[in-house]
This record gives structure tokens, sequence and C-alpha cells, in this order.
């Protein structure tokens, strides 16, 4: 499947609103026909009439600007010419305005205050460019506001709103789905997709186009570290929601790591469209933008007719959502930008830049996070690993990298001295699947069952064993050091220094790895041999027969058949008696089960043999992530290996929004990468479930069942159930489908039917561990979670940087011992001895 547009940013989506608008404007003010002069500039490329054939000098021009008969011209309207347009369109009397283009005009404007808002903070810097790049804005925006008013006379009296007297507040989203009701967007709003035009075509194709300005670069760094503040803020609440239980390990991990790749192609999307940022000799692509934006700071901002983005204390901030406020050192990471260059590109020491112990921990895995994918370790498309590496590495500075190690510090600062628990939740689960794999290693005559069990046995063992080196800290944290000074770029030591205790999201994407692949390996083994699904037929037989008691269900069993699908265990309908019982588990079996049919007359009586006609079915991972990261082939078709969604989180991320976002939501509007990381998260949380479910541990019930069902067929029916046939390996399974077509009343037995006693030997099964696999799954999910603080009434704290962040390492050495206080009064004493 191909990478459908993930990303509806704040960019692409004013940019497409503006061009909307454009279009209609130029449209509807040139069928008024008074104003074709502003159509005969320089801005008009060669025009080609859709209909006709072009002659002569028109042919020429078609040729000479690329054009075939049918293409469509491009016409560059200059933002000056907006008032004539719109004076054109209010004077005329067959004229009209959609709705939809009041609700474009005021989103754009007030994106563009947003963007204005930013740049006009108040700041040291004053100087030519600022001024002209803060009037750029200023200027395009009145000019929106007076079309606007222009307009207004088009419109219905009800809706007359004036952009200069009405505050412009983010229109709310109305197409909320189930999935996110709960929580309420910070996106600015919708803008149609188009904006309807009651305009005859012409008889030439032509686009419209807003001419470009150096403001468009302003107002696209803007956007780019507005939509990458959102995710960064969406990821710590992910940990805020971690700490407090609502959320488990993995969960938070994979969400936090589909966010840093977001970032990432936001960040090249800017890149490519901004090539002046790129094409930087350092590739110190951040550097470059936040220099950018310093450069356009200005005190002319003050007194504007912006809106107010500071406190009561009229500070500038350059982001507000809720209660939420941050500077804009914040906002561009400025301090975690000037310690990576301080410690690796500048070599300097711990002791020289004299570094705070949360600084010298962020340093140090950062330096490790290289090494973590190395040697025995497999680490699949972990964003913050990649950053580091890419850093380290190529020396490189683009700003996906220095928003993954932001948001990688965050995610430390929030936790603080409980990132010891990711480690911890790490370890439990891993121990739990060591004894999952084990009980399969331990059960008694699996070598009899089949080459598959002996090759699942060689896999098993070489899982368990990685397991064990993952969660054994002290010997992978030797390896991750050995690495690291490898490298060459060693930070310094730090005493009984871990990584895994450090960095939670790494826990999270190892633990996710192992689940993942155990939960495969036991849906594999389960649709192999079709034990589960023999026992399944097995259990609806004498629940039919009325050989359970009605209130007695195989809970672990009616939850997997929910998971699959009746039909597909059942090939259709549940059969209820007779031939069925048979026909149906053969047919599930992949077997031929033709002689059941009701006029079936044998050519050799007594010599009839079952022909196969394909393998048991094989089981769904129940699990939607699983399912997605690999490629389920047909029985006859030679497995590939891993999917692009397992390769590519995008398309994973692109994936499970399709798959559980509401269905009346309407597809082609798209979403922002904001809800759509929201409703990831859900699906992850939504997939725990089948995830705890130990699919192993049926399969094993189940084949414990078809044993001793097995062993009495040959004790007390040899004659029906030989040796020769069915003492050994999968053969258990045609014993009970065997039993099965009993049920029929077709088949002459030697010996009485087995089959009481076998429904007996499953209720004693079912009486004695019915529920276990559902019980063991919830205890394993309330063991994901664990809460670590109490404060779920309580307002959010604010995400700002602290203040020690603001004094630059360069300047450390010049004071003495410095002395910070934080909102409870407590005195933190960052740098210097203590006094």
């Amino acid at each position: 499947m191909g990478l459908a547009p993930l990303l509806v940013d704040t960019y692409c989506t004013y940019k497409k609103g503006t061009g909307n608008f454009v279009q209609w404007l130029a449209e509807t003010a040139r069928a008024t026909g008074t104003v074709n002069n502003v159509f005969k500039d320089g801005h008009h490329e060669a025009v080609q009439p859709t209909g006709g054939r072009l002659k002569g000098a028109a042919r020429k021009e078609a040729k000479k600007a690329g054009l075939t008969q049918n293409a469509t011209a491009t016409c560059q309207i200059p933002a000056k010419s907006f008032l004539t347009l719109a004076t054109a369109i209010a004077g005329d009397t067959h004229a009209s305005v959609p709705r939809s283009v009041f609700t474009t005009l005021r989103a754009v404007i007030q994106g563009r205050k947003d963007c204005a808002v930013w740049y006009a903070m108040t700041s040291d810097r004053e100087d030519i460019a600022a001024k002209a790049n803060n009037a750029s804005h200023s200027h395009f925006i009145k000019l929106l506001e007076d079309v606007f008013e222009i307009l207004k006379a088009k419109q219905p009296r009800a809706e007359h709103q004036s952009p200069k007297t009405t505050k412009l507040d983010p229109v709310p989203s109305t197409n909320m789905y189930s999935l996110l009701q709960d929580e309420a967007l910070s996106e600015i709003g919708e803008m149609p997709e188009v904006i309807e035009s009651h305009v005859r075509p012409t008889k030439e194709k032509v686009t419209y186009k807003l001419e470009t300005s150096d403001a468009d670069v302003s107002f696209a760094i803007f956007c780019f570290f507005k939509d990458a503040t959102h995710l960064r803020l969406a990821v710590r609440r992910t940990w805020r929601e971690f700490a407090k239980g609502d959320i488990g390990l993995q969960a938070a991990a994979l969400t936090m790591n589909a966010a840093l790749t977001m970032i990432e192609k936001l960040s090249n999307e800017f890149e490519e469209a901004n090539p002046r940022f790129k094409d930087a000799e350092t590739q110190w692509m951040h550097l470059e933008i936040t220099k950018f934006v310093h450069d356009s700071y200005s005190k002319d901002g003050e007194g504007t007719t912006f809106i107010d983005a500071g406190d009561e204390n009229h500070d500038a901030f350059a982001y507000k959502e809720g209660k939420q406020m941050l500077r804009s050192d914040t906002v561009m990471c400025t301090h975690t930008t000037d310690l990576l260059l301080s410690i690796f590109f500048a070599r300097k020491s711990q002791e020289e830049c004299r570094l705070t112990n949360d600084e010298k921990r962020f340093l140090k895995c950062v330096s490790q996070l290289p090494c973590a994918g190395s040697g025995v370790i497999v680490l699949e498309s972990c964003m913050v690993q990649k950053a580091a590496s890419t850093m380290l590495i190529k020396q490189q500075l683009n700003s996906w990298i220095i928003f993954c190690l932001q948001i990688f510090w965050d995610m430390q600062r929030e936790l603080g001295s409980r990132l010891h628990v990711g480690k911890a939740l790490f370890d439990k689960t891993g121990q739990q699947l060591i004894k999952c794999y084990q009980n399969y290693l331990d059960t008694q005559g699996l070598e009899d069952i089949g080459i598959t069990h002996k090759i699942f046995r060689d896999d098993i063992i070489k899982r368990k064993d990685y397991i064990q080196t993952l969660i054994n800290d002290a010997g992978l944290q030797q390896t991750f050091t050995r690495n690291e000074q490898r490298t060459g770029q060693v930070f310094g030591n730090i005493r009984d220094f871990s990584l895994l205790k450090c960095d939670p999201a790494l826990c999270g994407l190892f633990l996710a790895g192992i689940r993942h692949e155990y939960h495969r390996t036991a849906i594999d083994m389960a649709s192999n041999q079709g034990i589960i699904l023999v026992a399944a037929h097995l259990y609806n037989a004498v629940k039919q027969t009325g050989c359970l008691p009605r209130d007695l269900q195989w809970a672990d069993m009616d939850w997997l058949i929910e998971q699959q699908g009746s039909d597909w265990m059942f090939v259709g309908k549940k059969p209820e008696g007779g031939v069925d019982f048979g026909k149906h588990v053969n047919l599930a079996m992949g077997l031929s089960a033709h002689k059941f049919t009701k006029d079936y007359n044998s050519r050799k009586p007594g010599k009839e043999v079952e022909t196969k006609v394909g393998g048991a079915r094989r089981f769904k991972y129940h699990a939607r992530y699983s399912e997605l990261g690999f490629n389920r082939e047909p029985r006859r078709k030679k497995q590939t290996g891993g999917s692009k969604a397992q390769n590519d989180v995008l398309i994973m991320v692109e994936s499970l929004v399709n798959d559980y976002q509401d269905p009346a939501y309407d597809n082609r509007k798209g979403l922002s990468s904001l809800e759509k990381l929201r409703v990831f998260k859900l699906a992850i949380e939504k997939d725990e479930p089948a995830l705890a479910f130990d699919v192993m541990e049926l399969f094993l019930r189940c084949l414990q069942v078809l044993q001793d069902i097995q062993k009495h067929a040959v004790v007390v029916a040899p004659h029906d159930y030989s040796e020769l046939r069915f003492i050994r390996g999968i053969p258990m399974n045609a014993v009970v489908c065997e039993m099965l077509y009993d049920l029929s009343g077709k088949e002459k037995r030697v010996h009485q039917s087995i089959f009481p006693v076998a429904a007996a030997i499953l209720r004693k099964k079912i009486e004695k561990e019915g529920d276990a696999v559902l019980q063991k799954a919830q205890v394993w999910q309330d063991e994901t979670r664990i809460e670590l603080v109490d404060d779920k009434n309580e307002d959010e704290p604010s995400f700002e940087n602290p203040d020690e962040d603001t004094m630059a390492v360069e300047w450390r050495n010049k004071f003495g011992c410095i002395v910070f206080q934080d909102a409870n009064g407590d005195c933190r004493m960052p740098y210097g001895p203590p006094v």
C-alpha cells in the first residue's frame, strides 16, 4: 500500500485555503467583465482556450510555454489587486458570495494574525529587515480585512461580522469523531476543501495563484514550529497519563515514536520547500531557522492591531494553547541546541560548562543511544536513536533532530525520579514472556507432533534468550558503554548510569517488540496444526448436543472465536447437529468433505480416503498493530517477511487511523498531525487486551484435551481408532474429526461412540480452567500500568523550561553561585558549590 498524505499541517491548510480564496476571487471578479486590465499584466502566463484548435501566434505561444491543447494556464495575482477584484464583485448585481468564502477568509486572517503576533514579540533587536518583515505581515492582514469588509455587502444581514471589531476566535471543530470526544482539539478550525463557485466556465482554463513573497517564509516557519510544539506537548501529556496510570508503557512509547516521525516529515517537507535553509554548508538547518526568526523580531509589534499574546504582565509568549504559555526559547529548543553544540560540536567538558545533573543524564543518554541498536540488540524505527545517530555521526542539526532530542528530554523531566519505572515494567513483562516460552518448552510430547514443533522449539529458545539478554541490565549496559567508546563521541562517566533506567521510551519500544513477537509466535503456532480449531469445533458440538450445562461457558475459547469471527472458524454458521459437525470441521482443516454430502455414493466402498485440499485455516493476529506489521501470505506462498507498515511508522499510523476513525467522518478533509496522533494512541491502547491474551496458553490447554481424548480412543476403541493411525502426533485432530462423524449417524463403528467421554473430558477442563487465560490477561494489563502520582484533579503544570535553562552555557563560568526559586518557593542551586 502506498503512503497517503499523512499530515494536514497548519501551513498546508492555510496555503490551500488562501489558494481557494484567490481562485474564487479572480474567477468571480473576471466574470463581471470590469477588471480585465488586472489580468493583462506580465504575470499571466500563456492562456490556452479549451475549445477549438489554436492557430498562428497563439499556437506558437502555447508551444513555447509547454502547454498542451487542454493544459491549464497559471495567472499570478498580486495582492495589491485584491481590493479592485473585491470591489468589482461587490458592485455586480449578479455576483454572489458563498458562505464558504467568509469561513475561509476568517480562518486565513486568524492564522496570519497568529503568525504576526509570533514575530511581533518584544526583543532587543531592531533592524531594517525585522521592520520590513513585520510590516509585510501587517499589510497583508490589513488587506484581507479590507477585502472582508468589501465583500460583507454580499453576505446575508444576519451573518455580517467585521474582523476589525470582533475577535476571530478559533472555529470549533465540527467533525470530531467518537474516539476523540473527550479531548478538545487545539487546531484553528476547519476551512472548506473548496469554495463553491457559481461562475460559468470561461473559454480558457486558468489557475489563479497569489504572488509569492518573503512573508511566506516567515509564515511557513511559524506554522512549522506551531505544529511541532502541538506534537511536543501531546507527547509530554502522554507521559503524564503514564505517570497517572491512565496509559501503559508500550502505548506511551509508540505514541512518542509516532509523533517524532511526524515531526521528521514536517521538517523534511519544510526543508524541501525552503532550500535557503536546507542548502547551508554546515547542514545546521535548525540554527539557520532560529537565526531567521531572531532577526525578524522587532519592538514595533507593540501597539499594533494584532491580538494580545501576552499574560497579565504583558510578557510576550511564542505559543499559547489553553493554560500553556511558552516563550520563544522554549518553543525553538534554544537551550537544548546550545547544550548539544557545546558538548558534541565544540567539545567542551562537563566541568567547563558547569552542567547540572539533569543535563549530564540527558547528554549521556544522547551519547549512548546510537549504540542501543548494535550487537545482539534489535531495535527498529526508534526516532530518538535515529536523531542521536544522525547528529553525532553525520554532524547534522536538522530541526527534526533537535525536536526529537528535546522531546526525549521533556519525557525525562516529566517523570523525574520515576524514570526507572519504565525499566521495572519492562523487566516484569520480560520475565512473564520468558515463563510463557518456558511453559511451551516444558510441555511433554511436542517432539512427536510433527517437524513444525522442532522448528518452533529452536526459534522459541532464541527468543527467550533474547529477552533474557535485554533484561540483564548490567550486561547490556556494558555493551552500550563499549560501543560508545568505539564511536569517539564519549560524553563522560556517570556513576551507576543505565541507559534503560533513564529511558522509559526505549524500554517501551523493546517491550512492544517482544510482546508482538510473542503474539505472532503464538498465533502462528495455533494456526499451523489446527489444534485450537479442532477444539473449537468439539466445544461447539458438545454445547449443541446438550452435554454442557447452559450456564457453563468456555470463556477463553469464546473470546478467541469472537476475535477471529464465527463464520471464519466454522466455515459459515456454527453447525447445529448431524452431518454438519463432521463436514464443517473437515472444511476448516482444509480437507475434502464430499463424502458427507446428502447424495454421496462411494466408488470404492470402505476404501475411500479423505483428500487434502489445503491447510488448516490461519488465525488472524488479534492485535491490529501486529497484523499490519507482518505480511500474511497464503499457506502455499512463501512468506515475504516484514510489511511496509512495519518498516514505515507513518504507514502504520495511516493504516490504524483509517481503521479506527469514525466511519461518518469525511476522509476527504483529512486530519491534522495532532488529530492523527490521538487516534493512533487510542488504537494502540485498544490493542492491549489482544496482546495480553495468551494464545499460547490456550493452545497448550487444547492440546492437552485432544491428547487425553486420543489416549482414551486408542485404548477403549482400538478397532475404530487403531494405534497405527491414531497414536502419534497430529492424528489427535483426526480422532476428533472421526468422532464428530459419528454424530451424523452415517458411520458404522465397531465400538460404542467415544463422544460422551470426550465431552466429559472437555467439561472438566472448562470447569477447572475455562477462563484462566482471560483472568491472566487482565492481571497483565493491570501490571503494565503503575500509578506514580495522584494529581488527576489538579491543573496541568506549565511545560515552560525551567529558569536555569535561560542561562547560556558559555556564561556560567562568569558568575558565582546561582540560586533559582521554583514555583513552590524551594531553592534550586544547579550551578556552583552549595551555599
